[in-house]
């Protein structure tokens, strides 16, 4: 499911990167690519540690 996701919104995002390269240049296109990582990290961040299950037997 997670690769599914990181495809599709590949797809989604790649006509995107492609006008704004062509509207400016491909460095400045891909330079703003960086702030994906970031907002990757940081939403990781908010993410809380799974709790163990104490087994009852």
């Amino acid at each position: 499911m997670t690769l599914g996701l990181a495809v599709s919104v590949g797809g989604l995002a790649s006509p995107l990167v492609g006008a704004m390269a062509e509207a400016s240049s491909l460095r400045t296109a891909l330079a703003c690519l960086i702030v994906f990582p970031v907002l990757a990290w940081l939403l990781a961040r908010t993410l809380k540690e799974p709790v163990a299950e104490v087994s009852r037997g």
